[in-house]
This record gives C-alpha cells, sequence and structure tokens, in this order.
C-alpha cells in the first residue's frame, strides 16, 4: 500500500514514472472488489487507476466524469468526519467504517464497507471502497440462522438435560416414596393389631363418652346458635330503632320544625302588622322559640345524620361537642386522622357504644375531663373513652345486665362480641376509667 499516491501536485511524467509502480497494487484491489480514493484537498474524492469492473456493473454512475461521490454515497460524508481526525492523528492501522447497504443499479440491495487508510511516503490520505455485494448479505442472513439453529440446539440440548435430571430426581423420590410406604404399612398394621387388642376394653366406655359427647355438642350447637340468633336480632333491632329515630328525626325536621319556624314567621308578620297586639304576641314568640330550640335538640338527640352522611369521625366530634355544652364536662375527640372503612352496622355500634359510655361518665364518674380517642390499628378499629374522674376497684368488676333495667357495658361487649371485636375495662379508684372498643375493619 505504500506505493499509493495521491493525484494532485504532481507532473504528468511523473506520474508516468508512478504507473508502473502503482499497477500491481492497484491491480490486486480491483481483483478484490476494492476501489481506492484519494483524499483531495478541496475534500472531495478522486478514484486512483481505473474503476474495477464489478463497481461499473453494479453501480455505474461512479464511472461517470466528475461525479460527486459524497453526493453519490451519502453514507461516506458521516464517516468521513470520523477518517479527518483519524488521518490528523498519524496512527497506523485502518480505521474501518462498517458495512452499509445501498441499491445498485438494479435496486438489488449492495453491501459496501470503507477504509481510511495513510499510505505513500508522505502518508496521504486515502479510503478503500470495498464491494461486498449481496453476496455478503446472503452470507451474514445464513450466518445469522446457522447461529440460531446451533442456539436452539444448545437448548434443546439444555432442555434435555435437565429432563434427563428431573427424571432421575423422580425416580430417587418414587423410590423413596415406596420405601416410605412400606414402612407406614407395617406401622399401620402394628396399629391396628394394638387397637384391635384395646377395642374391647375401651368399646364400652368409649360409647359412653361418645354419648356424652353428643350430647354435649348439641347443646353447644343449640347455645351457639341461640347465641348468633340473639346477636342477629340485637343488630336488626338495632338498626331498625336507628331507622325508625331518624325518620322520626326527619319528620320533626322536615314537618314540626318547618311549621314552627313558619309559625314563628307569621307571629312576627302579625306583629308588625298590628303594633297593639306585638305585647300580647311577644311571649308567645318566645315559646315558639323555646319549642324551636327543644325540636333542635330532640332531633338532634334521635337523629344521626353526620354518622351517615360525613363518617363515624365527625359524628363523634359533634357528640363530644354536645356533650359539652349540655354537661358543662370538657371533651375533645382525639382522631388519627387514617382512612377506617366501617360498615353500616358497624359505625352505628361504635357510635351507640360512646353514646352509652358518655351517659355512664355523667352518672356515675364525676369527671373533670374526658378524651374520646380514635385511631386505626392494622386491620382493627380502636377505640378509647377517657375520664379522669372517681374510677372504681376492677377486682370484682364483671360484664353483667344491672338491676335498673340497662345494658350497659354488657350490652357493649356483647354486640362488639357479635361483629369480631372486643370490650376491655382499665380503672383504679381516683384514677379515672379508660374503656377500650376494638372492632375489626371493613374489607
Amino acid at each position: 500500500m505504500s506505493t499509493l499516491a495521491a493525484p494532485n501536485g504532481t507532473s504528468d511524467h511523473h506520474t508516468a514514472q508512478q504507473s508502473t509502480t502503482m499497477a500491481s497494487p492497484l491491480d490486486l484491489l480491483t481483483s478484490l472488489r476494492i476501489l481506492p480514493l484519494a483524499r483531495l484537498p478541496d475534500g472531495s474524492l478522486k478514484p486512483l487507476g481505473d474503476i474495477p469492473a464489478i463497481f461499473t456493473q453494479r453501480l455505474p454512475e461512479l464511472c461517470e466524469p466528475d461525479v460527486d461521490h459524497l453526493e453519490l454515497l451519502p453514507l461516506l460524508t458521516s464517516f468521513l468526519d470520523e477518517a479527518e481526525v483519524f488521518w490528523q492523528r498519524g496512527e497506523p492501522g485502518a480505521l474501518r467504517s462498517g458495512p452499509w447497504t445501498q441499491p445498485d443499479a438494479d435496486g438489488k440491495p449492495t453491501v459496501l464497507e470503507a477504509t481510511a487508510i495513510l499510505a505513500g511516503p508522505e502518508r496521504e490520505p486515502f479510503l478503500l471502497l470495498e464491494l461486498l455485494g449481496a453476496e455478503f448479505a446472503e452470507l451474514q442472513e445464513i450466518l445469522q440462522h446457522s447461529r440460531d439453529q446451533r442456539l436452539q440446539y444448545e437448548n434443546l440440548t439444555r432442555v434435555h438435560v435437565a429432563l434427563a435430571e428431573s427424571s432421575r430426581r423422580l425416580e430417587r423420590m418414587a423410590a423413596e416414596r415406596q420405601s416410605a410406604i412400606a414402612l407406614l404399612r407395617e406401622a399401620r398394621e402394628q396399629l391396628e393389631q394394638r387397637v384391635a387388642e384395646r377395642t374391647v376394653e375401651l368399646k364400652e366406655a368409649n360409647d359412653r363418652l361418645a354419648a356424652e359427647s353428643a350430647e354435649r355438642e348439641h347443646a353447644n350447637r343449640s347455645l351457639r346458635q341461640h347465641q348468633d340468633q340473639l346477636g342477629q336480632l340485637a343488630e336488626q333491632l338495632a338498626v331498625a330503632e336507628e331507622r325508625e329515630r331518624r325518620e322520626i328525626a326527619e319528620f320533626l325536621h322536615d314537618r314540626i320544625g318547618q311549621n314552627l319556624a313558619l309559625v314563628k314567621l307569621r307571629l312576627r308578620a302579625l306583629a308588625k302588622n298590628q303594633p297593639d297586639t306585638s305585647e300580647a304576641l311577644s311571649p308567645v314568640d318566645g315559646l315558639v322559640d323555646e319549642v324551636i330550640t327543644d325540636t333542635r335538640s330532640l332531633t338532634a338527640d334521635l337523629g344521626t345524620p353526620l354518622l351517615y352522611e360525613l363518617g363515624l369521625a365527625e359524628a363523634l366530634h359533634s357528640l363530644t361537642r354536645r356533650f359539652t355544652e349540655v354537661h358543662g364536662i370538657p371533651a375533645r375527640l382525639e382522631d388519627d386522622e387514617r382512612d377506617k372503612p366501617l360498615d353500616e352496622a358497624t359505625r352505628l355500634t361504635i357510635y351507640k357504644a360512646v353514646q352509652e359510655l358518655l351517659h355512664n361518665i355523667v352518672k356515675h364518674a364525676e369527671a373533670q375531663q374526658v378524651i374520646v380517642r380514635v385511631q386505626r390499628s392494622g386491620a382493627s378499629l380502636v377505640v378509647q373513652v377517657i375520664d379522669k374522674g372517681l374510677g372504681f376497684d376492677t377486682k370484682d368488676f364483671e360484664f353483667r345486665v344491672t338491676t335498673t333495667g340497662g345494658f350497659g357495658l354488657f350490652n357493649i361487649r356483647e354486640r362488639l362480641q357479635h361483629l369480631g371485636g372486643s370490650c376491655t375495662v382499665r380503672s383504679a379508684p381516683s384514677d379515672g376509667t379508660e374503656v377500650t372498643l376494638t372492632i375489626p375493619l371493613a374489607t
């Protein structure tokens, strides 16, 4: 390759002298489907010697005079940027562009590849354009197909080895299983023999125990069914009672409350139109105000609209606020504000339980402060009602129906247990009382 020379800057005589020297490598390149191109100072490319016949057949436009090789071979433009850096560094060796595909004169894909080198005594830049041809693409496809087949064969071999190993493992497992079955059969025969020896002695005792067990199971089943029925009945009664209370509250609000408001408006209109009656109507107007206030209070006591419209937390917040307003005992709600999904029956049970506990605090605790704490613990809701009151000794405490006919903590515990929850009480004299209600959240 050192005999290659640049076509510019030399005389015709000098070129003629070198033609014999260049003939051998150029002919060799031509036979190898390689077209040498010299890089001219203006940045263009010019073939050295005759263009190989394969190029004139596949890419005849290369033979046209004054052809712009960069326009004809646009992929050379980006490669020349890398080649310029390579030539400027003057490094030995060659820089290859990698093959690319370009349609030939017949529209068939032809694979080309360019190589940048420095040659000649002056280390001048040259490009060697190699025509790999359509055969190269076909060869690549054949090689890729061969690789795919080899990969499939290797995969099949691995699968075959794995299946063989699995088969051997299964055979070992089968042998071990047969051995274990034999041991179990022998042990079973020995056990059956021992059982047979004891059967006569134990038969009567077993019969008696079976009869007693059947009786106890029947009694327990009846008791559980009775308890479940009572729990379901209590839940249905509570829901029905709450529905009835809500209907009454809605009636008081929608009918009686509105009618009282209308009466108040007409009384004021009458007093305005007939001033001589305003003094006589003033007590009536005040009485109507008291009735409206009482009606609103009764509506709030009967119905729990916040419980169904805004949820348990808002309903308990309203309950503690009204507790403070009515009884003068400071009460507050502490809520962790986490999501607590509950069905309607569970929300009602918790609300009624807290309402009952607040009622007990007013009756028995002489509390100075009340805290209602609502928080989520895993998949459960935990509600604590804490009072800073008298407290009591829990040593003799038990959940039971009171002699006054109320249910109190007994009713709370039974309702919670029916819903899968629990009720615990912690108290001590002069240390207040803490009642904890725990119930599963809805899934």
